[in-house]
């Protein structure tokens, strides 16, 4: 019976982990998050001063703020995932279920407000503004969080 449960365990944090690694999406949702679908971009993060250099260098060339934006998000996914990792390495317990089903939640959200409103240029960049928003935000919330088992 106790292999089981750990099997069950291991099994519910392996898939939590890939659910959250596939969508790139590993942060809880925010309590201020707008229910409006209306507004795509989150509240605004601190992003790198390298990729606002790259935005103003690219004078509003589509291609180029592409490759700035797909830059940008792919630093804020490493960073998400350096501390999901982190989290993922604390102790199992109540606290960590919960955090791990918030992830799958959040995920879910993400894709949502974060889906071009149709396949044009402009809604795409503004979509893809959402997630870097989303990434940096999520990675900034992770790093102050802690799953200690002393709060389960």
């Amino acid at each position: 019976m106790r292999f089981r449960k750990h099997m069950t365990l291991n099994r519910r944090r392996w898939t939590a982990l890939m659910l959250c690694m596939a969508l790139g999406a590993c942060q809880a949702p925010s309590s201020t998050a707008s229910t409006d679908t209306a507004a795509i971009a989150p509240a605004q993060a601190v992003l790198r001063p390298a990729y606002s250099q790259c935005v103003q260098d690219a004078r509003g060339m589509d291609d180029q703020l592409e490759a700035c934006d797909a830059r940008e998000l792919a630093y804020q996914r490493k960073q998400m995932e350096a501390e999901v990792a982190r989290l993922m390495d604390g102790p199992d317990g109540p606290a960590k279920d919960r955090w791990m089903d918030e992830q799958a939640n959040w995920a879910e959200d993400t894709d949502t407000r974060c889906s071009p409103a149709s396949d044009h240029v402009g809604p795409m960049l503004d979509a893809q503004s959402c997630r870097i928003n989303r990434y940096a935000n999520g990675a900034v919330e992770l790093r102050s969080r802690e799953l200690a088992p002393h709060l389960q």
